[in-house]
């Protein structure tokens, strides 16, 4: 299967613009809300957690894979 180069590029750029997005939303929040700054930092390790989990099985599920192929 050959995909251009272009979609890569495509794809990158896409993600720029996403975690731009998220940084100034973040920046709006912090500097206009009062924020619990240790509970902020608990729940977002919570949630990197959570998505740490979820690459380690789909990482566990390609080793597995390969494995077999």
């Amino acid at each position: 299967m050959d995909i251009p180069l272009g979609f890569f590029i495509w794809h990158d750029q896409l993600e720029a613009q996403h975690a731009a997005h998220t940084q100034e939303e973040l920046e709006e929040l912090y500097f206009s809300l009062d924020i619990d700054e240790d509970a902020f930092i608990d729940h977002s390790n919570e949630m990197l957690d959570g998505v740490a989990v979820f690459w380690d099985g789909l990482d566990e599920q390609r080793r597995a894979l390969t494995t077999t192929h």
